[in-house]
């Protein structure tokens, strides 16, 4: 049961993998490059995989630098997964489907990973949240995505969110399927000013290594459903219990359910969000106030009260019909910053409530569209 490959230019062949290793089996595997490398299967076990539970070998392969790789062969199914590792720094490629004698496993098509963290100026998530401490407590919480940054030492794009319970400042990483989250002066050596959320790469029970510490787990995959549809999700755990802080992911929502706080946890649950310009679910975002259910004489947008304003103010329009009604938020730039409104609304005069406490001083416009309808305002938020 070994597997060679063949050298065209010697005529020979060369030992890759014994797939009748026992544990702790070492072999001479020519899989690298290198002088004198060996082959150690070192762990196997049985997980759900692809469909069904297989039996799942593990091996390492290194030369005499140390520089080792590990990889993973599933039973029927062959290579699942292949990591370099150097100090927790290597990529990844981990199987999400494939074609085996004519029988497709798992998801074929091509996976973005980033579409379960979508990261992107004007994206917002709607969460109901319930604290389950003394007092407890309850509410709705809005997530924005307002802005992004270069930082040129690095030359890693970051995005100022307020996600509860990490730093302001997040970035998707493609090359590894790494979430970060700046950390000026923190980080590992690998990763300076970094410190790594979740690695959505990972099959279920993969745990994320940072700085040689393991903490993270993936500990469900498969789908979940969300208002009315199926998504793939990635169900992250603290590997100890005192480290609390769950953080789901469903493949083009983003997180769609969060549990922070020791030892009383605060749950965030998604009711609504605006993602890459599609909505779902409940899309009121904001506080929006119906005034009256008068008819108006034509479609207006008033000026914003108080204006300038710190950091909350007032939005009033008014509609003469039914009419399909967005109303966002631009910087000076005319780069969108945030949705307020995206919804049908009936005929009437509505405000919106709109805090400013996530955006930096400066001049600000909001548009508001209402079938043929379109009007924007300037405003000028002050702290």
């Amino acid at each position: 049961m070994n597997v060679y490959a063949y050298d065209s230019l010697t005529n020979s062949e060369f030992l890759i993998d014994s797939l009748l290793a026992r544990v702790n089996d070492r072999f001479n595997c020519n899989r690298l490059t290198s002088v004198s490398p060996y082959g150690n299967y070192f762990s196997g076990s049985n997980i759900n995989f692809l469909g069904r539970q297989r039996t799942i070998k593990i091996f390492s392969c290194s030369g005499p630098a140390l520089v080792s790789y590990f990889y993973e062969l599933a039973e029927d199914i062959g290579f699942s997964k292949i990591t370099s590792c150097e100090l927790g720094a290597g990529q990844g490629y981990f199987l999400t489907g494939c074609v085996i004698n004519g029988i497709a496993y798992g998801d074929t098509t091509f996976i973005r990973v980033s579409d379960y963290f979508p990261l992107k100026v004007g994206n917002v998530w709607s969460y109901d949240w319930i604290h389950n401490g003394n007092p407890s407590g309850g509410g709705k919480f809005n997530v924005y995505v307002t802005r992004d940054t270069l930082n040129l030492m690095y030359g890693r794009t970051y995005y100022l969110c307020n996600f509860p319970n990490l730093s302001q400042w997040l970035r998707f990483d493609s090359l590894s399927g790494n979430i970060y989250a700046y950390a000026p002066g923190g980080g590992c050596s690998y990763h300076p000013n970094e410190i790594l959320v979740d690695s959505l790469y990972s099959l279920e029970t993969d745990s994320a290594k940072a700085c040689g510490f393991t903490g993270r787990k993936c500990i469900e995959t498969g789908t979940v459903q969300l208002f009315g549809n199926s998504f793939s999700k990635k169900n992250f755990n603290p590997l100890f219990v005192l480290t609390a802080s769950s953080r789901f992911y469903a493949k083009g929502i983003g997180l769609y359910y969060i549990n922070e706080g020791d030892p009383f946890t605060t749950d965030y649950t998604l009711r609504g969000a605006y993602i890459n310009g599609v909505l779902y679910g409940d899309t009121t975002l904001t506080k929006v106030h119906q005034l009256n259910n008068t008819i108006p004489e034509r479609f207006s947008l008033e000026q914003n009260y108080p204006n300038p304003f710190n950091p909350k103010t007032v939005i009033v329009y008014s509609l003469t019909g039914n009419r399909n009604v967005s109303l966002k938020i631009f910087d000076v730039f005319g780069k969108e910053l945030i949705t307020l409104i995206n919804e049908k609304q009936n005929a009437g005069s509505y405000t919106v409530d709109f805090n400013g406490d996530d955006l930096p001083s400066g001049v600000y416009f909001y548009r508001l569209k209402a079938g043929e309808f379109e009007e924007t305002k300037r405003m000028i938020l002050l702290k």
